[in-house]
């Protein structure tokens, strides 16, 4: 882009700001925006594409977009590159995360434009930390200001108990939006352990943030891995995401440790077919002090949707809609109740055929996309329809 602002002001029912999308390594954002603009054909995401970075990605907003046009052609007109002198009219704005809202403040207030943001965990949001409760505070003091969606409920708990917004304001949507649809339609037939294959396949899938993957619990999977594969001489273990051999040492994994690097969403069903168990360890307040992640992890999510079984921590007590010990796996995220919990399910390969049929039952109503995104498009819709 040149810098020049335009001498026409673009005119658009909903506006989405962003700084990730398209990339097809963030699918919660896909899922969620395709669907908007999908349903509003005058509504346009624009994209700054400044966070990419973080999902391993090291070309320009363009090259992003183009990939993401081959599939969607017939929305290059509503895929476009953010530039701060853009002027644009529109009847509502949509963002989320803390962060974006930082960064994009000084535009909405420019062009007067409503919004409506999902206070998504991380982003800049944190429980208990002061910045983040001052831009909390400018986002519910605007007059721009329309709606709040909070996908967990300790997110909705912590405004209200705050007096940071009221809860006529405030929609609970619990989980997120991901593109279980494409994941589930093109997955093969699943594998079991015993049943189909001879090895007990285990794996971790995370973005990597901080040295050691600590806050995702990468450091104590690895430990996990190297006592159960001492123990069980079947178990092979798999790591998806920005992680190899110099985070962790692996030293007595050799042979059963298998490293992915990054991958697109459509990596996932033929891996998360012959996957037994998604392991994922996360802990709060250690990325930054408040930081959380939000239950399930996006990762567990398309692996439950899967079949995959998921063994996961949740230190803060957000599930809302799973049965614990029939529907997923919930351990303290430390090495020794993993080992205790894998090696009963090793040993159990039956319970463990029951429990991916369950958990995949149940990931599946609750982010069946229609599920989730029914309760947004009638949000945003009311304000639209104003």
């Amino acid at each position: 882009m040149d810098g020049l602002v335009r001498p026409h002001r673009s005119r658009h029912g909903l506006i989405v700001l962003d700084d990730v999308f398209p990339h097809f390594r963030s699918p919660f954002r896909i899922a969620e925006y395709g669907r908007y603009l999908q349903t509003w054909s005058d509504a346009v995401v624009y994209s700054s594409g400044r966070s990419q970075r973080a999902l391993d990605e090291t070309r320009g907003f363009a090259a992003v977009r183009r990939d993401y046009l081959r599939l969607h052609p017939e929305r290059r007109h509503q895929v476009r590159e953010y530039h701060p002198g853009r002027r644009v009219r529109g009847k509502l704005a949509y963002t989320m995360f803390v962060q974006n809202f930082d960064y994009f403040e000084p535009y909405l207030e420019r062009h007067a434009l409503p919004f409506v943001f999902t206070l998504y965990p991380g982003g800049g949001f944190g429980l208990a930390l002061e910045r983040s409760d001052r831009t909390l505070e400018r986002i519910f003091a605007s007059p721009l200001f329309r709606h709040v969606i909070c996908t967990q409920r300790v997110t909705r708990d912590y405004l209200l108990e705050r007096g940071l917004c009221p809860s006529e304001r405030i929609e609970l949507v619990y989980g997120g939006v991901f593109p279980t649809d494409h994941l589930t339609r093109s997955m093969p037939k699943r594998q079991h352990y015993k049943l189909h294959k001879r090895t007990l396949d285990v794996c971790f899938v995370a973005v990597k943030y901080m040295p050691r993957g600590r806050d995702k619990g990468y450091d104590t999977f690895i430990e996990m891995a190297k006592r159960i594969s001492r123990a069980h001489h079947d178990v092979a273990f798999h790591v998806v995401g920005p992680f190899d051999a110099s985070d962790v040492e692996v030293e007595g994994l050799e042979g059963r440790l298998t490293f992915y690097g990054s991958q697109p969403t459509d990596f996932f069903s033929s891996f998360y077919a012959r996957m037994d168990l998604i392991v994922s360890p996360n802990v709060p307040f250690v990325l930054a002090p408040g930081a959380f992640d939000g239950f399930p992890t996006g990762c567990c999510i398309e692996a439950g949707v899967c079949g995959t079984v998921v063994v996961c921590s949740d230190p803060l007590g957000l599930n809302l809609a799973f049965e614990a010990d029939r529907e997923i796996v919930i351990v303290p995220p430390d090495v020794d109740a993993l080992c205790e919990r894998i090696d009963r399910l090793h040993a159990d390969p039956v319970a463990l055929v029951d429990l991916s049929v369950a958990g995949q039952a149940a990931f599946q109503r609750v982010f069946d996309v229609n599920a989730q995104m029914g309760p947004r498009l009638r949000l945003l819709g009311r304000y639209l329809d104003d």
